[in-house]
């Protein structure tokens, strides 16, 4: 889950560090590793951003401020002052950093996609320039517009029950256009672009034999029962529309305009083609856990709506959706593996993290009544 965004107050919606611009550019510490923040990066970062925007003369940096955003990554939020035609004139930007052995194609990636929605017309930060080799920080990362604004959550939070419906109908909404938008070739490595030659039942078949290799290799036959009942109704999993999915569209990833007060979509980190009803289920069950269980239907009907055709078998791509990712907890519970996001260790998962897998859990058990005692007794 990350967020970036400044409200008209000065609340950033997150607990932020000082600015390290009053401190003499120290180091920003983040739970899992170090990004030196130093003068002599600090400069690096001035040519970088001196060549990307010639126009801006005297460039210089300032008000460094680390965003704790989420689970997978660190954002820091800077300004720079520089001089246009003589005039005196200040941005304000937003770092994203990739960590890991796989961090240059994922910056490659989801800088690819932003670029892309952002000239298309979909509502997503302006992504300005992609830096990989020769970073300063000794990871790659994007640097993009800061949007002035506060996340959907905290608007809902606020709101009668009528305007959290008509908020959550704008969200399906764009939800719909976001679906509509032209993906062939956008994701060139991702398996997905070849499912259409497959046959319908190309992405489900291939997510379960995925699942089925989990639950081998690590001995998981409590899914067992879950995975029974898919597979004796995998033709409810045939597919012939795909699209580009967010993979994490909820209300703390939709950021509100100051400006226009319109949605903008945040957080691409998860990107992928697949089926809408995948996508769907699991905003769906997000938007439930956020502001209650019946706000969790309005949804998929606005979306069914809006999209003016009926949504099939949505029941059996919700039961897929939540045990995959009921099994990849699963999976990184087990000692042998490396979980592929930094900040969720095996100890977040029974602390900090245990409430976000419970709620999946508790919706996937609702709906069949299969218990699985690894989260029973997490």
């Amino acid at each position: 889950m990350l967020r970036f965004f400044a409200s008209e107050n000065g609340d950033s919606g997150h607990t932020c560090r000082p600015s390290i611009g009053s401190i003499k550019f120290g180091t920003i510490a983040t739970q899992f590793r170090m990004l030196d923040f130093n003068e002599h990066s600090r400069e690096q970062l001035e040519i970088i951003l001196g060549k990307h925007f010639p126009g801006k003369n005297e460039l210089r940096i300032s008000g460094f401020e680390e965003i704790l955003g989420g689970w997978e990554t660190t954002i820091i939020s800077l300004r720079i002052d520089s001089q246009i035609v003589g005039a005196p004139t200040t941005d304000d930007l937003i770092l994203r950093f990739y960590p890991g052995t796989n961090a240059a194609a994922q910056a490659q990636k989801e800088f690819a996609v932003m670029q892309f929605l952002y000239e298309f017309g979909i509502p997503v930060p302006r992504v300005d320039m992609l830096v990989i080799d020769n970073s300063p920080f000794g990871e790659p990362f994007i640097v993009m517009e800061k949007l002035l604004g506060h996340t959907l959550a905290s608007e809902l939070k606020a709101a009668s029950e009528d305007e959290i419906l008509r908020w959550i109908q704008s969200s399906a909404s764009l939800l719909v256009r976001l679906h509509q938008v032209p993906w062939q070739g956008l994701l060139p490595n991702e398996p997905a672009q070849d499912l259409t030659e497959n046959g319908p039942l190309a992405l489900t078949n291939s997510i379960l034999a995925s699942m089925r290799h989990s639950i081998s290799r690590y001995h998981l036959i409590e899914f067992e029962p879950y995975m029974n009942w898919l597979e004796e109704r995998v033709e409810q999993g045939a597919s012939t529309e795909y699209c580009l999915m967010h993979n994490d569209y909820h209300p703390q990833n939709l950021m509100l305009s100051s400006k226009d007060h319109q949605l903008t979509i945040l957080d691409w980190s998860f990107v992928e083609i697949g089926d809408f009803r995948l996508e769907l289920a699991w905003s769906a069950l997000l938007f439930g856990v956020m502001f209650g269980e019946q706000y969790r239907l309005p949804l998929m009907e606005f979306y069914e709506e809006i999209r003016g055709r009926p949504i099939q078998h949505f029941k059996y791509f919700e039961v897929l959706k939540l045990t995959q990712r009921m099994l990849t907890i699963a999976t990184w519970l087990d000692k042998s593996v490396t979980i592929p996001v930094p900040k969720i260790t095996r100890d977040a998962i029974r602390g900090d993290y245990k409430i976000h897998v419970l709620n999946v859990y508790r919706r996937l058990k609702q709906i069949l009544a299969y218990s699985l005692p690894t989260f029973e007794n997490l």
